[in-house]
């Protein structure tokens, strides 16, 4: 895990305040339309890679769809946990990274790595773990969605 959202968790929404309505609406307005696409719709269970603080998965949520947040930053989780029960809203956050193999039950229409996580992926073995897990997380005919915020990613 990367320390830095540790150590930064209580501030990471305060760092993104002005830029972030813009920010996660348009992400979260590109995702809806690949979904439309592929799908045909919105989906209906969304996992949200490197959920964070949670905005991406409250926004998903209020939007009608099931999403389950994983996250490496017990403290980010914290965060997105208590925004979620201050909007009634039912999400749920695991700690865990993409890495690893994730212990949920159910099988998701899509993943998001929203905001560059999936850059975080250092190494190809990184990737090779991480593309194993979605393929057994996610439904056949689901897809990944990834943003990539760096050119050397």
């Amino acid at each position: 895990m990367d320390n830095s959202y540790t150590k930064s968790a209580k501030y990471y929404d305060i760092i993104y305040q002005n830029k972030a309505p813009e920010m996660y609406e348009g992400t979260i307005k590109d995702f809806l339309k690949l979904s439309d696409e592929i799908l045909g719709g919105k989906p209906e269970k969304v996992l949200d890679l490197g959920c964070g603080t949670g905005i991406h998965a409250i926004n998903l949520t209020k939007k009608g769809i099931k999403v389950t947040g994983i996250d490496s930053s017990s403290e980010q989780l914290s965060i997105a946990n208590n925004s979620a029960k201050k909007e009634n809203l039912e999400i749920q956050f695991i700690e865990a990274d993409m890495v690893s193999k994730l212990a949920v039950e159910e099988k998701f229409d899509a993943g998001a790595a929203f905001f560059s996580g999936f850059c975080y992926l250092l190494d190809d073995q990184q990737v090779i773990n991480f593309l194993n897990n979605m393929r057994e997380v996610i439904k056949d005919g689901g897809f990944l969605y990834f943003e990539f915020w760096n050119i050397l990613a």
